[in-house]
Formats: structure tokens, C-alpha cells, sequence
């Protein structure tokens, strides 16, 4: 596969985008920081840092041509997408503050929310493309939006619960057994019920609008894997 595949002129722009958003985001933590002259909300910078894993691994995933090698790849994607999305609900710690105005912390975690949700529709529009070429559209489809009820489900497990992406492999026992039980009682969990169906209804939306007109331009013809 070479770059001009990989990177149509359209999508290449998106992924400047999501690159110079990231550049901007640190430089905001370091101006906060300065200002402040202290190192709170550090933990959207690590946030960050885990959002670019699936974009990293994306990248990966879409050069490799035999089906067998890219599923273990794709899952170890799967499993971290959802740190990208995931910046979008630490918009709860808007608030007034004395040590920084407030009008800085809403650019602030905003830069942050966006930047995260566009290195999300990046990451999964390499993948969507992927899926095209191997599987055709309409099946590429309903895997998207598979993944992104999944991710909708692995969001609100690392913001209420407080999982962690890595949690099913150190600590697979305790992680099922916490999801099972928030299956099997439903009227003790209403906001998985409630928070998961939303979010989910938001990021398709969100990814149609976003990454719906680089997709349609740059998909290429579909082929065989190996």
C-alpha cells in the first residue's frame, strides 16, 4: 500500500487537522500551567496521550493485507478507541475557578473534547475504509456503528465504574463480572440504559458529519484480502 493510498488528499487533511489540534491542546496545558503555576488538569494531557494509541494503531492496522494478522491488531484497537471519544465527557470539569478564568478553561477543555472526538473519526475512518475494500459498504456500515455502540459502552464504563482499556487483560475477572452484573440488573444500572443509547446516538451523528465527506471521496475499489 502506498501513501497516496493511504492518505487520499482528503483524508490527509483531516489527519493534519487532528495533529496541529493536538500541538494546540498541550500548548494550552503549558500556558495553564504557566499562568497557574501549577500542574492541574495534567490528566487531560495523559487523556490525550491515550487517544493517539488508536490512531497510532489504526495507522498499523491499515497497512497490513492478510485478514489473519490484521484481527488481532483491530482488536487491540477496538479496545482502546474508546480513549478518544472518551475526551468529550471531561467536559464535566467545567467550573469556575480562582486560579484561571474561567473563559480559558471552556476554550480549554473544549480544544481537548474536539481534538479527542477528531482523533476518534480519524482513527475509525482509516478502519471504515479498511472494511469497505474487504467486506463492501453496506457490512462496513454496520460494523461502524457496531464499534461505535461498543465504544458508547466502553466510555461510560471508564466514566462511571472507572475502568480501564488495559483492565480486561490485568484484571479480566473482576472487569466481566462487574459488566455482568450491570446487564443482569438493569434497575440498579439505569444510566448504563440511559448514558450508552445517547452517547452512541451522538457519535454516529458526529462521525457521519465529520468524516462523512472524506469517506465518500476517498474510498477505494474494493479488493481480496489474503
Amino acid at each position: 500500500m502506498n501513501l497516496k493510498s493511504l492518505f487520499p488528499r482528503e483524508a490527509a487533511r483531516l489527519f493534519a487537522l487532528v495533529i496541529l489540534s493536538g500541538v494546540w491542546c498541550v500548548l494550552l496545558w503549558f500556558l495553564r500551567a504557566w499562568r497557574t503555576d501549577s500542574s492541574q488538569y495534567f490528566f487531560f494531557v495523559y487523556n490525550l496521550a491515550l487517544a493517539f494509541i488508536p490512531l497510532a494503531l489504526s495507522l498499523v492496522a491499515v497497512r497490513i493485507q492478510n485478514r489473519k494478522l490484521f484481527v488481532p491488531v483491530m482488536i487491540l484497537w477496538l479496545l482502546f478507541f474508546p480513549n478518544a471519544p472518551y475526551l468529550l465527557t471531561d467536559l464535566i470539569h467545567l467550573r469556575p475557578k480562582t486560579d484561571a478564568p474561567f473563559w480559558f478553561d471552556w476554550i480549554f477543555m473544549i480544544s481537548y473534547a474536539g481534538t479527542g472526538f477528531l482523533m476518534g473519526c480519524y482513527s475509525l475512518l482509516l478502519i471504515h475504509r479498511r472494511l469497505i475494500q474487504w467486506f463492501g459498504t453496506l457490512k462496513a456500515w454496520v460494523a461502524v456503528i457496531g464499534i461505535l455502540c461498543l465504544s458508547s459502552f466502553g466510555i461510560y464504563l471508564g466514566r462511571f465504574p472507572r475502568w480501564n482499556s488495559w483492565d480486561i487483560a490485568t484484571r479480566p475477572g473482576d472487569f466481566f463480572m462487574d459488566v455482568f452484573t450491570r446487564f443482569t440488573a438493569p434497575l440498579e444500572h439505569p444510566i448504563l440504559f440511559t448514558y450508552t443509547p445517547s452517547l452512541a446516538f451522538l457519535l454516529i451523528i458526529g462521525y457521519l458529519a465529520v468524516a462523512g465527506g472524506w469517506l465518500r471521496d476517498s474510498v477505494p475499489v474494493k479488493c481480496e484480502a489474503r
